[in-house]
């Protein structure tokens, strides 16, 4: 771990496209700036893992609704599922 002391309006770079400025530093608290692409993602620490699982558990339940719908599918008797007309037996009537 790189561990760096900066001032009020002191910046750090990371990278050549993001820039940390300290803007306040007030008690226990300090209050940073941060310039960068919209491309780079920006998350606090702390929901870092609450966003983990909340994609975790996303993914699990379409692929246990992806399962269920393929169970579902295999049970299904082969002339319930629907077919492509032959256009050579198709009965036009007459008028």
């Amino acid at each position: 771990m790189l561990v760096l002391t900066r001032k009020t309006g002191e910046t750090l770079m990371l990278g050549d496209s993001v820039e940390v400025r300290v803007l306040r530093v007030d008690g226990d608290e300090v209050r940073l700036g941060i310039v960068a692409p919209r491309s780079v993602s920006i998350v606090r620490g702390e929901l870092l893992a609450d966003i983990r699982a909340e994609t975790q558990s996303a993914a699990g339940a379409a692929l246990s609704q992806l399962e269920h719908l393929k169970r579902e599918l295999a049970g299904r008797p082969q002339h319930a599922q629907r077919r492509t007309p032959d256009p050579q037996k198709l009965v036009v009537p007459s008028r």
